[in-house]
């Protein structure tokens, strides 16, 4: 609009200009004056954007998603394209992106996304052009952008072999000696029975034989020795990554619901630094979660072989390899 005003009155000016009216050469001054004024001040002043991108909650996919993108800084008119990036797979989606900043009020430009595949979706402004009150000059400016979104993946099948795991770390025979559990599969020692101790736990026939209620001690998981493992390199396409995703998160889960820690594992393209979370809390989920949705695997060596250390250092015995 402002361009188009601009562009209207100048051929105005020029009109009566031809039409040799002493007033066409004063709107004529005027807007070469305006032009000049707004170009020089638009080409010399440093202009300061920065964006924040933010969403509600997590994601699904296929599932529209409405995102926010504030942009504060200096007061003007701005165009450029955002691009979205899903960090698990390289994905891009780019859209066009026009906003105006004006008396220091925050642009707020909606934005709807789609997704095939889950992933962490990052953004960056590209092309970003700065104008000048007329709408006739531009230069280029740079824009910070913050902010990601994460689109969940689906629950995946877990096969026979990896079920068979799963059920091995839920009967692991380590056990402390020393500290207090509740798996009674795992009996450590007998003492007298103190308020709060669960009946169950009472050794009827000894409290019987003494005359006074005695109740078993049971141990607790020394360590989690299963770790899951996620192969980020090696030559799994781009467009498995979104599997990957979702089978080492559906094991991780079914290992929380029962309330057994673990590991999970991978090579962080994107951090370049080898993760290893031990999950023991929705806490520590979230984190694997989003270093996950966020390695940016890359097709290469594998890297299992770097955390064989690792492995022993933390009493890993055994590992589900998700590849």
């Amino acid at each position: 609009m402002k361009r188009l005003g601009f562009l209207l009155c100048t051929a105005l000016g020029i009109s009566l200009f031809v039409l040799k009216r002493p007033v066409g050469v004063t709107v004529l001054g005027f807007c070469v004056l305006c032009f000049l004024l707004s170009a020089c001040e638009n080409m010399l002043s440093r202009k300061k954007l920065f964006a924040l991108v933010s969403c509600e909650k997590s994601g699904l996919k296929n599932v529209d998603i409405p995102l926010k993108l504030t942009l504060t800084g200096s007061t003007g008119d701005y165009s450029g394209r955002l691009r979205l990036k899903n960090m698990l797979t390289g994905q891009t989606i780019t859209k066009k992106l026009s906003f105006t900043i004006s008396g220091g009020k925050p642009a707020v430009v909606d934005i709807t996304l789609n997704s095939e595949t889950c992933g962490k979706i990052s953004a960056d402004i590209m092309s970003l052009k700065a104008f000048d009150l007329t709408g006739l000059v531009w230069k280029r400016v740079k824009c910070e952008v913050k902010g990601s979104v994460n689109i969940m993946p689906d629950a995946a099948e877990i096969d026979e072999s990896e079920e068979a795991m799963l059920k091995e770390a839920l009967e692991s025979d380590i056990y402390s000696e020393e500290n207090e559990g509740t798996d009674h599969s795992e009996p450590i020692g007998i003492r007298e029975y103190r308020q709060g101790d669960s009946y169950k736990s009472v050794h009827w026939k000894l409290s019987f034989r003494l005359g006074d209620i005695y109740v078993r001690e049971y141990g607790e998981p020394v360590t989690d020795s299963l770790c899951i493992y996620i192969e980020t390199g090696g030559s799994t396409p781009p467009e498995d990554y979104d599997r990957l995703a979702a089978k080492a998160l559906s094991l991780s889960m079914a290992l929380s619901e029962d309330g057994t820690g673990h590991y999970m594992a991978f090579y962080s393209f994107s951090q370049q630094r080898k993760i290893f979370e031990h999950i023991d809390s929705s806490d520590s989920f979230a984190v694997a979660l989003d270093s996950l949705l966020s390695s940016q695997p890359e097709q290469g060596k594998e890297h299992k072989a770097e955390f064989s250390e690792l492995f022993e250092k933390s009493g890993i015995s055994r590992v589900i390899e998700i590849k």
